[in-house]
């Protein structure tokens, strides 16, 4: 008895055992490029079928037509409107640099390294360009102040302000401008909104909860991070600089806003002023999920069917706008990203055979 029980205890631990963690052993064996790899793949396979869903029930003969028949000239206005975006983005974050902490720093480098951010973006999928934004800006920092944490911050900083930006210019034009749904609160809530959102952060910021002594963080280079953090968030403090740099978000979201309704004029689209704004709103929601390179296929699949919806634009319109839309960032966003990277080389070899 006590035999044929051993050998059934025996038998039972050769039994194949679950293990909950096989999978994450499997997928953390996998070398870190076939992991990139694989997810860029993933990312266009979602572009293609966001693409293909959004072009379901577009005549393809008027989409063609549509595309025969652009107004170039209102093409070329919201490219020059982009080039205005991308240079105001960079001496925004020129300042926000500078208020972080990085000492003194050129407007074209930070011009040149968001454009190259941009490129980046248009490229490759996973917003792999804010990457490359990063480490071209490092180069221009002093040793002691080039802390990735650092710059980190301050990009963060930039993100804060550009949504602040973004929601005055929206409570600018709900005031003169009829909206497409109806807001709870009538015509003047955005602005009652934007008040209460500038009373909280001032408050916060008066009140000053978080604190650079680290806390409750017994790590040093932990601690050592959060407050490089903290620091190059810097712009984020009421200051002459936080005031300059909300005016250069102001410009860049006029821009775009101003590159839209170009581009909605050249595709002869007929759409209240209101559009651009919502444009801006769909495209930024999509731009946070992983997708293609440029979030191709999702900005066509969430732009066709709200234009549709809001102000009655055919199918075919909206997507070849859409389509219009995606061309036109992507090249500028190329083309002057090349124009960065050989004067960033040729730089590098007059500064190494001059040192």
């Amino acid at each position: 008895m006590t035999t044929s029980n051993r050998t059934r205890k025996h038998s039972i631990t050769l039994l194949p055992q679950p293990n909950s963690t096989s999978l994450r052993r499997t997928i953390t064996r996998i070398s870190p490029r076939w992991r990139k790899a694989v997810g860029a793949m993933l990312g266009i396979l979602l572009g293609a079928g966001a693409l293909v869903f959004s072009a379901r029930g577009v005549d393809r003969i008027g989409l063609t037509e549509a595309f025969r028949h652009v107004s170039w000239w209102w093409v070329a206005a919201a490219v020059g409107a982009n080039v205005v975006n991308i240079v105001a983005q960079g001496w925004a974050w020129r300042i926000g640099l500078q208020a972080g902490g990085t000492g003194r720093v050129a407007t074209r480098h930070a011009i040149a390294a968001t454009w190259l951010g941009k490129a980046g973006n248009q490229l490759l999928p996973g917003k792999v360009g804010e990457v490359a934004r990063i480490a071209m800006i490092r180069s221009h920092i002093a040793p002691d102040r080039r802390q990735v944490s650092r710059i980190v911050g301050s990009v963060v900083a930039q993100r804060a302000f550009s949504f602040l930006a973004t929601f005055v210019m929206v409570v600018i034009v709900a005031s003169v401008a009829p909206l497409p749904i109806h807001v709870p609160g009538g015509r003047w809530a955005p602005a009652a909104a934007l008040v209460a959102f500038v009373a909280i952060v001032t408050a916060l910021c008066i009140a000053r909860p978080f604190t650079r002594s680290g806390g409750t963080v017994r790590s040093g280079r932990l601690r050592s991070m959060m407050t490089a953090f903290a620091t190059g968030a810097g712009l984020l403090r009421p200051s002459r600089a936080a005031a300059t740099a909300l005016g250069a978000h102001l410009i860049a979201v006029s821009a775009q806003l101003t590159m839209l309704e170009c581009l909605l004029r050249g595709f002869d689209v007929v759409a209240p002023p209101t559009a651009p704004l919502l444009i801006v709103a769909l495209v930024g929601i999509v731009g946070a999920v992983p997708g293609a390179p440029g979030g191709a296929g999702l900005n066509q699949a969430v732009l066709v069917a709200p234009l549709g919806a809001a102000y009655g634009i055919s199918a075919t319109s909206a997507l070849a706008f859409a389509l219009g839309l995606q061309a036109t960032l992507a090249v500028v966003a190329v083309a002057g990203g090349l124009v960065v990277m050989l004067a960033h080389r040729r730089g590098s070899a007059l500064r190494a055979a001059f040192p």
